[in-house]
């Protein structure tokens, strides 16, 4: 994934696979400033809003979570 974010480093797709390398690795915080970036080049990106969704859940934050559904 590194190395992909190094060929094409505002590829939507790259940031986001790495976003869920974070999120599996608990690294959630990190994981969600990834999924932001993602949204804000490929704003309707659905696995991206429905992972950063799923980010802030999985620690019990429901309020956060609701809008990227």
């Amino acid at each position: 994934v590194k190395k992909a974010l190094e060929i094409e480093p505002e590829h939507p797709i790259n940031h986001y696979n790495y976003a869920v390398i974070l999120d599996e690795q608990g690294r959630h915080m990190e994981a969600r400033e990834r999924y932001e970036h993602v949204l804000a080049l490929a704003p309707s990106l659905a696995p991206a809003l429905y992972n950063m969704s799923c980010s802030y859940a999985r620690e019990g934050n429901l309020d956060a979570a609701l809008p990227y559904l």
